[in-house]
C-alpha cells in the first residue's frame, strides 16, 4: 500500500513529457556506456567573497530549479524504443553546506580537492530529478567556496550565465525582503518541438554528400589504447596556452581585414595539425555549433541543450592561399550550421565510415558565453573569483578556444590503462 502511495505521488508530480534532442541521446548513451567514471558530469566551481546570507542563496537557487523545467527533468531509457525526459513539478536541489574554518589554508586546499574528485566521480543517476547539486563551503567569515555540479544533458554552457544572473537577481531580493518578478522562461518542450519539424530528408542529402568519399577516419593513438583497454579506468589530464594580447588582438584584425573569424582560423589549424600528424590531406574532426535556431522566439534566453557536435570535414589543399582556404572554412561552416539539428548517430549511419569506428576522436570547441565576466558584473554584493569548470567528454582529446583579449586555448585528453601520463 505505501509502494502504491508512493507511484500515485510520483505521477502527480509529473508536468510534461517529451522526447529528446540530438545530443542529449548522444550524451544519455555514453553516459551508461559509461558508468561510474564521471564523464559528462560538470563541475563549476567559484570563489565567492561576502557577508553572504546563506539561506537567501539556497533559497535562489531553488527558485531558479522552480522556473526551469529542464532543471526539473529526468531521463527513462529502459525497455523503451526512444528514451523521453520527464519535467517535475516539483523538484528539490540537494544543497550540501560546510563549514571548514577550522582548517589551515593548506588543509582546506587538500579538502577542497579531494571533494572535487569525489564530488566529480559520484555523477548522477539520470532516473532521478534533479540531476544537479550545490556545495557551499565556509573558508572564513566572509569567504566561500561554491561547487555546482551537474550533467551536461541538462543544459550547455550558454546557460550558465542565464541561470547564474538569475540567481543573483533572487539571492539579492530575498536577502533584502523584497519580492523579485520575472517574466516565466520560454520553456525547453519548445525547442523539440522545433526540433521535430526540421527537414531530416534534407538532412540527409547534405551530410551524405557533405562527407561523400571519407570512409577512413583520422583516429589518435589514444583512440586504439582505449579499445585495447576498455575494462581499465582512463586519466583524464588538462593542460593549457595563453596567447599574448599582441598575436590575440593579431588574429582579431586579421578575421576584421579578410572577412574571416576566430572559429574558421582555429579549424584551419586544428585541421593542419591533424594532416601533419596522420599524413592525411582528407580531415575530419568533430565541431561543437551552438544549434540556438534565430527563427525560435526567445531561444537566447532558454535554459536547456542546444548545442551539438558535427563533423568539420576539411580539404588542406595544395596550391591556394591560406586566406582564400580560410574564407572557404567561413562558408563551410555556415552552411553546415543549417544542418546543425542533425543527430550525430544519424549522419554517421550516412557516412562511409564503417559503424565500428567513430567519424572522429578528437573536437574543436570555440566557447562565446563568457562565464567569468558575467558573473564579475553581476555581483550584487559578492565578488566572484577563480571561476573553474571541469567538463570530461567521451572524447579522447578536446580543444576549447576561449576569445578574449588574451585568447586561451585549454585542452582536456584521456589514456586508457595508465595511472599518469
Amino acid at each position: 500500500m505505501v509502494l502504491s502511495a508512493q507511484k500515485k505521488q510520483s505521477k502527480k508530480n509529473i508536468e510534461d513529457i517529451y522526447s529528446l534532442s540530438p545530443l542529449q541521446k548522444g550524451l544519455l548513451f555514453h553516459s551508461l556506456y559509461e558508468q561510474n567514471s564521471g564523464i559528462y558530469s560538470i563541475q563549476l566551481s567559484v570563489r565567492l567573497s561576502g557577508s553572504i546570507d546563506k539561506i537567501s542563496l539556497k533559497k535562489a537557487w531553488q527558485q531558479v530549479v522552480n522556473r526551469h523545467s529542464v532543471l526539473r527533468t529526468f531521463f527513462i531509457w529502459e525497455k523503451r524504443e526512444t528514451p523521453l525526459q520527464i519535467v517535475r513539478k516539483q523538484a528539490e536541489l540537494p544543497w550540501i553546506s560546510h563549514d571548514w574554518r577550522h582548517f589551515s589554508k593548506e588543509q582546506q586546499e587538500l579538502e577542497l580537492e579531494a571533494l572535487l574528485k569525489t564530488e566529480q566521480k559520484q555523477g548522477f543517476d539520470l532516473r532521478k530529478a534533479p540531476l544537479m547539486r550545490c556545495t557551499l563551503i565556509q573558508l572564513e567569515d566572509e569567504a566561500f567556496q561554491f561547487i555546482w555540479s551537474y550533467h551536461h544533458i541538462l543544459k550547455d554552457g550558454w546557460c550558465s550565465s542565464i541561470i547564474f544572473r538569475e540567481v543573483l537577481a533572487f539571492y539579492e531580493s530575498f536577502s533584502q525582503g523584497k519580492t523579485l518578478n520575472i517574466a516565466p522562461p520560454v520553456p525547453y518542450r519548445n525547442y523539440i518541438l522545433w526540433l521535430e519539424k526540421q527537414d531530416l530528408e534534407q538532412a540527409e542529402k547534405f551530410w551524405r554528400n557533405n562527407l561523400q568519399g571519407f570512409s577512413s577516419p583520422n583516429l589518435l593513438k589514444t583512440t586504439l589504447s582505449r579499445n585495447l583497454n576498455r575494462n581499465k579506468d582512463f586519466n583524464y589530464q588538462e593542460t593549457s596556452l595563453k596567447l599574448s594580447e599582441v598575436l590575440s588582438d593579431n588574429l582579431q584584425k586579421i578575421c576584421r581585414q579578410h572577412k574571416l573569424t576566430l572559429n574558421s582560423i582555429f579549424q584551419g589549424v586544428w585541421a593542419l595539425l591533424l594532416s601533419h600528424y596522420s599524413g592525411e590531406s582528407d580531415i575530419v574532426f568533430g565541431g561543437t555549433v551552438s544549434g540556438r535556431p534565430p527563427q525560435l522566439p526567445g531561444v537566447e534566453s532558454m535554459v536547456g541543450l542546444f548545442i551539438n557536435t558535427l563533423p568539420v570535414r576539411i580539404s588542406i589543399p595544395r596550391n591556394e592561399t591560406l586566406i582564400s582556404w580560410l574564407q572557404k572554412l567561413v562558408n563551410q561552416q555556415i552552411e553546415r550550421e543549417s544542418y546543425s539539428y542533425s543527430s550525430l548517430v544519424d549522419i554517421q549511419s550516412w557516412s562511409e565510415v564503417p559503424s565500428k569506428f567513430p567519424l572522429f576522436d578528437s573536437i574543436l570547441i570555440f566557447e562565446n558565453y563568457p562565464i567569468a565576466t558575467s558573473l564579475s558584473q553581476q555581483s550584487n554584493g559578492i565578488t566572484v573569483e577563480k571561476v573553474q569548470t571541469l567538463d570530461i567528454t567521451h572524447y579522447p582529446l578536446s580543444i576549447t578556444i576561449m576569445p578574449g583579449s588574451e585568447i586561451n586555448i585549454e585542452m582536456g585528453y584521456l589514456a586508457w590503462g595508465h595511472k599518469k601520463l
